[in-house]
């Protein structure tokens, strides 16, 4: 027969087991720092792609609206 000591044995062996992987899925969720040039020259190339996409599509969208 199974008794509660038994049941919380079993729930510590588990969470001991996987608390290395969960420690590794919250490290692997942290966003890390960009530091290199190389990406920040990548953020600064996004940034700039990302407003040129910005006014292009304002300008459609006064060219094209209905009067």
């Amino acid at each position: 027969m199974i008794n509660w000591y038994d049941i919380q044995v079993e729930q510590e062996i588990a969470q001991e087991r996987y608390q290395p992987l969960i420690q590794a899925r919250q490290f692997k969720r942290r966003p890390q720092p960009a530091t290199s040039p190389d990406s920040m020259a990548l953020g600064r190339a996004r940034n700039w792609l990302g407003d040129q996409l910005q006014n292009w599509g304002c300008q459609i969208k006064v060219v094209c609206e209905p009067a």
